[in-house]
């Protein structure tokens, strides 16, 4: 019975997966971008999406302080959806004349560098 129950937990999880997978496919800032101004479920999916990745980066944050190692940023609240995405969109329209290959960064990486400008650590 337990076994069973597992099955179809891993089964739920799988399927769940394998939704996000046209998001994952597209995963680039501008596809993010496109996806976050564009209809649901593609605007709920993307948002979870940079929510997720900013609560990986607390998680990684914890572990640094917890160890004493410096943080990745130091953002005084924990940040709701529209702010990582308001910083994001901020940071990339801040930096496309720098780099005019930005909206081809990975969300995740774009979104690490635009908490690290908003947020930094004092030394």
């Amino acid at each position: 019975m337990q076994q069973m129950r597992l099955t179809r937990s891993f089964m739920g999880l799988l399927a769940v997966g394998l939704s996000l997978m046209p998001i994952a496919a597209r995963a680039d800032v501008a596809a993010l971008f496109a996806d976050l101004d564009g209809a649901q479920p593609n605007r709920g999916l993307a948002q979870m999406m940079v929510i997720g990745i900013a609560e990986g980066f607390d998680t990684i944050n914890d572990q640094l302080k917890a160890s004493q190692h410096p943080a990745l940023y130091c953002s005084p609240d924990k940040l709701n959806g529209d702010q990582l995405i308001d910083i994001l969109r901020k940071w990339v329209k801040a930096n496309r004349a720098k780099s005019p290959r930005i909206d081809k960064a990975p969300p995740a990486t774009a979104l690490l560098y635009a908490l690290q400008d908003a947020f930094p650590c004092s030394k």
